[in-house]
């Protein structure tokens, strides 16, 4: 779609978010879009913002999600499952975007960036610490052997 481009994108989303569980010890999908603060002229430009400020950005949303996460019956101290815990440290969905959207001063067209992070939690009896998200490296980003990874394709390379 003109105005859209996808920097990013690891995993599969699972249904349709939540920020509560139906059960206890029932891992439950949630996410959160983050967008990047500024502005761009050019998709490039938003791409190197992207670039620099996209692992805080995971951090920040991973964060949230579990600071902002609600266990039912939401606040009764008498009932279990009130403490919301982590479903492992690996991360569900992650989309990298920009957008080219008009900004609210001048309304110019300009390039958005946003990040779309996606998790599993859920509510246990007793209370934990969130756990460090693992961030997987961007596409085209060298790796621990120093060769950079394939990009993403559709189709398997010929033979």
């Amino acid at each position: 779609m003109p105005g859209h481009e996808d920097f990013e994108k690891h995993g599969e989303r699972e249904g349709k978010p939540k920020t509560t569980p139906d059960e206890c010890d029932d891992c439950v999908y949630t996410e959160l879009a983050v967008a990047l603060p500024g502005h761009w002229d050019t998709v490039l430009d938003a791409k190197q913002a992207y670039d620099i400020l996209r692992d805080s950005a995971i951090k920040g949303a991973w964060k949230k999600m579990f600071d902002d996460f609600q266990c039912p019956p939401h606040g009764d101290p008498e009932l279990p499952c009130k403490f919301v815990h982590a479903c492992g440290n690996k991360i569900t969905f992650l989309w990298g975007v920009a957008d080219l959207k008009p900004t609210p001063k001048d309304k110019v067209p300009r390039w958005v960036a946003a990040v779309i992070v996606g998790r599993k939690l859920k509510c246990v009896q007793e209370a934990s610490k969130d756990v460090d998200p693992e961030i997987p490296k961007p596409e085209g980003e060298k790796g621990k052997d120093g060769e950079k990874e394939a990009p993403k394709t559709e189709t398997p390379p010929k033979k």
